[in-house]
């Protein structure tokens, strides 16, 4: 399969994807790490439980936006999620992630 003229390969249990998820992941304050999420799926896939992830665009910040989606990928093409919802971050004004991006309250 090829996508952006790259070639898709298999996700290895130590691919930098992990590393550079688990950066994405912290900079959201999600509290858990790509590796946290590999473990506890491959729970649910062998107990038969139905799970989804939710992919949030915009989330790895200004030019990381490719290389998220790809280390996601890769995180996902291990697992057997039943469905992925893709939502775009809205960053709201007096938060984190808002003074992070660098942009001025209109009010």
């Amino acid at each position: 399969m090829r996508f952006s003229g790259r070639t898709w390969r298999p996700f290895y249990e130590r691919d930098s994807c992990i590393i550079e998820l688990t950066d994405t992941l912290a900079l959201a304050g999600k509290g858990y790490t790509a590796d946290d999420i590999l473990e506890q799926c491959q729970k649910l896939d062998e107990a038969g439980i139905e799970y989804y992830f939710v992919y949030m665009t915009g989330l790895a910040g200004k030019g990381g936006g490719m290389r998220n989606a790809e280390n996601s990928a890769r995180l996902f093409s291990r697992l057997n999620p039943y469905f992925i919802s893709v939502d775009a971050l809205t960053l709201f004004p007096k938060t984190e992630l808002y003074e992070r991006a660098g942009l001025k309250s209109l009010g």
